[in-house]
């Protein structure tokens, strides 16, 4: 309905936002004006949230709940940054990504969602692969990035131009991936995800 009735969309986006901003604060009933006019500014906003659709938001908010994020918390979150309400965060790929954060960045998912939602695509294979190579052969760059603060340090593990800016080759930075994937880190980030494994083609006989 969405796309044929962006209007409509809107609109169903907005009441079923409402009711999940209305049940976060405890407020029994029908939905409430106030509610409507919250969610219909956060829908308005950020384009992602009706052309997900009333069925995925209430997915993703239970999917926030399910990292232990309070009602109150999803609610300031998404007030933030409104798409965190357009993407679920139950999969897997997602799980590893704010596990991988949270272990090597210290950050909680609430903060990767509120300060670095951007990244939220992120290879948490392809990062946490540059992350190791920076801290065994170009330490100064790993420090100084990560002086500089968690975002710019994302920045550079997600840059398309990773061996210019931390001044590597491609070989090198390939040789260092095969090595690292039999390492428990390799093995551990590097691996692909099940549902990917089990749709990779079988190799010809």
């Amino acid at each position: 309905m969405s796309c044929s009735d962006p209007a409509g969309g809107q609109r169903a986006a907005a009441e079923a936002l409402g009711e999940l901003l209305q049940v976060a604060d405890g407020v029994p009933g029908p939905l409430q004006q106030q509610y409507r006019q919250q969610a219909a500014a956060l829908v308005q906003q950020q384009h992602a949230l009706w052309t997900a659709g009333p069925a995925a938001l209430h997915a993703n908010w239970a999917s926030l709940q399910q990292l232990s994020l309070s009602s109150s918390q999803i609610v300031a979150a998404a007030q933030k940054q409104p798409n965190v309400l357009a993407i679920n965060w139950d999969g897997e790929a997602k799980q590893r990504l704010l596990a991988w954060v949270q272990q090597e960045l210290d950050l909680s998912p609430l903060e990767f969602l509120t300060c670095h939602i951007g990244y939220a695509k992120a290879s948490v294979a392809t990062i946490a692969m540059r992350a190791d190579f920076l801290r065994q052969h170009r330490p100064a760059v790993w420090e100084s990035k990560l002086a500089r603060g968690t975002g710019p340090l994302l920045s550079l593990l997600t840059e398309s131009r990773f061996c210019v800016r931390s001044g590597c080759t491609k070989a090198e930075l390939d040789a260092f991936h095969r090595t690292w994937l039999a390492t428990p880190a390799g093995r551990r980030w590097g691996a692909m995800p099940r549902k990917l494994q089990h749709r990779a083609p079988k190799p010809p006989l």
